[in-house]
């Protein structure tokens, strides 16, 4: 028998049609919408039961909730009709974007409300344009912009106030984990903004900020790795101009997103996510005193002489969160009815985005996050942490050396049969640049042996043992050709797995099973994107069968594989321990 600890549901599930459907949901999203007869089915994610207990124990929090319908990848609404404004939607159009995803429906209303968001949804569900339509209208009502006009009426009075009335720059900072991702960013603003002179978005790199000559200003967004902006900043940044120092960033990124924010804030980028993120946060802190001071009336010196409690209160919810603490009594004249004073003290605004977010423990990302940002709105994809119900999950056994995953590999490539017909695009992933060679090479010789054969599909790879320049034409050849009349098998490394968008594939295999259940969930998401079909085959050998069964079980219970969460090794021991698979968060009792 199996206990489960951490995953006892707050909420119970409920259908709530018609009206009252509509009162739950425009209350969260404080939006108006054509679709009032929808049935939506409300109720806490398994994956943040944890975040939401702490929300729902905090006087001024708020829980997260979001809709299903029937669609897998798309919703019902327009762009249009969720408020996005008229010359914004002409250019989504123009791009061939009229319908939102479920990613973008859900998290635009929240994201425009200009606080702090969390969106951990499926991989291929568009949060890249989940993120970026909302607060690139933020950041020109920030500008006091009149380009692209967008309808205030879904942002808070008082938000839209405060960003009208700025005179300084503000930008977007969107930090990738690489400068592949960097780029995938800027062509996708590129492909929607790029015929205007609305936005001007820019990708950073430690030794360069590529500017167009031709226009005129501090970049409206810049794309960049946590290692390059602070490289820069530490650098040659300050000889380029004051807004590439560290004070300089703190007064124009006015929003800040973390695109991937699982892989960014889960210790692999160590000092320069934590040194940019700390100068950000202090920078937060001194922000929100002043607007509380302005907002209650009171000087910097009267808020320092006040107790903890209220001061915590004006960082979390400014100058009414002093007042509902109590600080009318340290305030002569104050009175809690009274109006609070506007404020043109504006607060930076939060973006993290992931397609895994564990909360389970206190180490976790999703964890801390909360912790850190306890009043932002936490967006959950109704497909977060699981398979695709579109993707075919295949397994096959690989027991007797590398010859045999190499015969098995041909069997899975030689009876695919997209591939076979010459329109097929087949991901093959490994586990580092060594088996990635060899692995390409060897299916090179077998499907070509005399050669590169228009006929046989076309073998490309991808690693870091490759040269930049051979990294950029495989990418170019799998991400933008529109000839569908030759087959290809790009075999790669994790190094794609995270955000890399390649239209298209049809197949996924793990030729070496992944050293986690994350990385397994990040490569299977490579195809099965804007709910199409897909197929991943996994090829297990002696080192993954352990991992390979408890995901295999947990696909077949519900799809979702959160309870193999964790590191290779701590998998391992965990199932020495116990001598059968126990799902994270979970502890096998004999009662």
């Amino acid at each position: 028998m199996r206990v489960l600890l951490a995953s006892k549901r707050i909420l119970s599930p409920v259908t709530v049609r018609g009206p009252h459907a509509w009162q739950v949901w425009s209350r969260f999203y404080g939006v108006e919408s054509s679709h009032r007869n929808l049935s939506y089915r409300l109720g806490a994610h398994d994956t943040f039961n944890a975040i939401l207990k702490q929300h729902r124990r905090r006087r001024h929090g708020f829980s997260c909730y979001a809709a299903e319908v029937d669609d897998v990848f798309f919703s019902n609404v327009t762009f249009s009709e969720n408020g996005v404004g008229h010359e914004m939607c002409g250019l989504l159009e123009e791009a061939g974007f009229t319908t939102m995803s479920k990613a973008q429906r859900d998290s635009y209303a929240a994201l425009r409300k200009g606080g702090d968001v969390v969106l951990a949804a499926e991989t291929g569900s568009g949060k890249t344009m989940a993120y970026l339509v909302p607060l690139i209208e933020n950041l020109i009502n920030a500008r006091g912009d009149d380009r692209g006009a967008v309808d205030d009426d879904i942002m808070e009075e008082s938000v839209v106030e405060e960003l009208r009335s700025r005179e300084d720059a503000s930008s977007v900072l969107v930090l990738c984990p690489n400068a592949v991702l960097c780029k995938q960013v800027v062509d996708v603003i590129d492909s929607i903004y790029g015929g205007s002179d609305l936005i001007k978005a820019v990708y950073v790199s430690s030794q360069q900020i590529s500017y167009d000559d031709s226009r005129e200003g501090f970049p409206d967004v810049v794309v960049t790795t946590p290692g390059a902006l602070h490289s820069l900043l530490n650098g040659t940044g300050p000889l380029i101009g004051p807004e590439w120092t560290m004070q300089g960033l703190k007064d124009w990124a006015r929003f800040v997103v973390l695109d991937e924010a699982d892989m960014l804030l889960g210790g692999a980028y160590g000092k320069s996510i934590e040194h940019l993120m700390g100068e950000l946060r202090g920078g937060d802190r001194e922000r929100a005193a002043l607007r509380a001071c302005e907002e209650v009336g009171i000087s910097l010196d009267d808020y320092w002489s006040m107790p903890r409690h209220i001061r915590k209160a004006a960082q979390l919810y400014g100058g009414r969160g002093m007042v509902e603490e109590g600080a009318c009594d340290f305030i002569e004249g104050r009175r809690p009815g009274d109006d609070l004073n506007q404020s043109n003290v504006w607060l930076r605004q939060y973006c993290f985005v992931g397609a895994t977010m564990p909360t389970e423990g206190k180490e976790t990302v999703g964890a801390k996050i909360a912790k850190e940002f306890p009043t932002a709105t936490w967006i959950s994809g109704q497909q977060l942490h699981k398979t695709m119900q579109q993707v075919e999950f295949r397994w096959e056994s690989a027991h007797d050396g590398e010859r045999h995953k190499h015969d098995v590999l041909m069997d899975i490539i030689q009876s695919d049969e997209e591939i076979q017909q010459g329109s097929g695009r087949m991901m093959v992933f490994t586990k580092d640049t060594k088996s990635c060679k060899s692995m390409a090479t060897m299916l090179s010789n077998a499907l070509a042996p005399e050669g590169d054969d228009a006929s046989s599909p076309l073998v490309l790879q991808y690693h870091k043992g490759s040269s930049q320049a051979e990294r950029e034409e495989s990418l170019r050849y799998v991400q933008m050709r529109g000839d569908t009349s030759r087959s290809f098998i790009f075999v790669c490394t994790d190094a794609t797995a995270r955000g890399l968008d390649v239209p298209g594939v049809s197949h996924v295999v793990h030729a070496d099973f992944p050293a986690s259940a994350v990385d397994f969930l990040h490569r299977s998401g490579r195809t099965g994107r804007a709910g199409k079909k897909g197929v991943v085959t996994a090829i297990v050998d002696e080192d993954g069968v352990d991992l390979a069964n408890a995901i295999r079980e947990l696909i077949q219970d519900d799809g979702s594989i959160e309870g193999a969460f964790s590191r290779n090794r701590s998998f391992r021991k965990k199932f020495k321990k116990y001598g059968e698979f126990v799902p994270r968060g979970a502890l096998k009792s004999d009662a």
